[in-house]
């Protein structure tokens, strides 16, 4: 299962947590998009075999690549696995 929370959230609320079960092998990042299919940001994280069946949080501070606020509206996020690629949609409000 692959969810976020808050969504819809705002900068001043604080940040976005994109969270997800690991029951397959997954890349080791999660892709943030803008509503023109631009990657805004690409998060690393350490996602192995051995975090199977744990659960993943990505914190998003609603920062682009360049460390600035992104602008309000929607976003997507991906989360590849060998055998699918997820696409979730997320409202940023200022």
């Amino acid at each position: 299962q692959i969810k976020c929370y808050p969504n819809p959230f705002s900068l001043s609320t604080g940040r976005m947590t994109i969270s997800f079960d690991v029951s397959a092998n997954y890349t080791e990042a999660v892709e943030i998009y803008n509503i023109k299919g631009q990657r805004v940001i690409r998060e690393i994280g350490e996602i192995t075999s051995q975090n199977a069946g744990k659960v993943i949080n990505f914190i998003w501070e609603g920062k682009v690549n360049q460390g600035r606020n992104a602008a309000s509206g929607i976003y997507f996020y991906t989360l590849q696995s060998n055998s699918q690629k997820y696409v979730k949609k997320m409202l940023l409000i200022k």
